[in-house]
C-alpha cells in the first residue's frame, strides 16, 4: 500500500467518523458551567524509534530522545467538539547505549507542545460515563543539548473513558514528524 493510498484511507475514515451522529453536550451547556472546562492529567509516554534514526538524531540534532517519559497534560474544553491541550514530557530515565562492549548513558531531552483535540466520536455508556475518540494535532518542541527547542509536529488519536464530571483515563497513539517516531501515551486525570 503506497503512502498516497494510506493518506486517502485516513481521510475517508476521518470523514466517516466526523459525520457520524454523536451524543454530546451543546456549546452553551459547556460554556455555562466553567467548573467542567478543564482537564488535568498525568501519565506516561513511550516513544519507539529505529536505532538508526535514534543515532542520526543524536549525532545531527544533538538531541537524545527519551524512550520513556512522564506526561503532564492540561486540556481546556473550548466547545463540545474542540479542546486545546498543553503537554510536557519529562524523561524519567537516561538513554543507555552499548558501544564497544561498554554501557554508556546520556541524559534524555524533555519535550512540550500546545495543540488541539477534536472529538470525532462519543458514546454515552450511561448517564455519567462516556467513551470517546479524539484526534490531536500539535507542534512539538524537543530541547537539544544546547538548550534550544527543535521543532517537530505530531498527530494522533486518543481513546477516552471516564465520567462526564470527574475521573477519566485515556490511551493515545501518535506519530511525530521531524524525528519520525511513534508514541504510545496513557494516563489518568480529573475534570474540574
Amino acid at each position: 500500500m503506497t503512502a498516497s493510498n494510506k493518506k486517502n484511507i485516513f481521510i475517508i475514515l476521518l470523514a466517516i467518523l466526523s459525520s457520524s451522529k454523536t451524543q454530546s453536550h451543546t456549546q452553551k451547556e459547556v460554556s455555562n458551567n466553567t467548573a467542567k472546562n478543564w482537564e488535568l492529567s498525568f501519565g506516561s509516554t513511550l516513544i519507539f524509534l529505529k536505532d538508526t534514526d535514534n543515532q542520526k538524531i543524536k549525532n545531527e540534532e544533538k538531541i537524545v530522545i527519551p524512550t520513556n517519559a512522564a506526561l503532564f497534560n492540561i486540556n481546556y474544553l473550548y466547545s463540545s467538539k474542540l479542546s486545546l491541550f498543553l503537554f510536557f514530557n519529562l524523561p524519567v530515565e537516561e538513554q543507555k547505549f552499548i558501544t564497544n562492549n561498554q554501557i554508556s548513558s546520556e541524559k534524555s531531552s524533555p519535550s512540550f507542545g500546545l495543540g488541539g483535540l477534536y472529538k470525532l466520536w462519543q458514546k454515552d455508556l450511561n448517564k455519567d460515563s462516556i467513551f470517546k475518540l479524539d484526534m490531536c494535532l500539535s507542534p512539538l518542541a524537543v530541547i537539544n543539548s544546547a538548550g534550544w527547542p527543535k521543532a517537530s509536529f505530531l498527530y494522533g488519536s486518543r481513546l477516552f473513558l471516564g465520567k462526564k464530571e470527574g475521573v477519566f483515563m485515556y490511551l493515545g497513539f501518535s506519530r511525530t514528524y521531524g524525528f519520525e517516531g511513534n508514541m504510545l501515551w496513557y494516563g489518568v486525570g480529573q475534570s474540574f
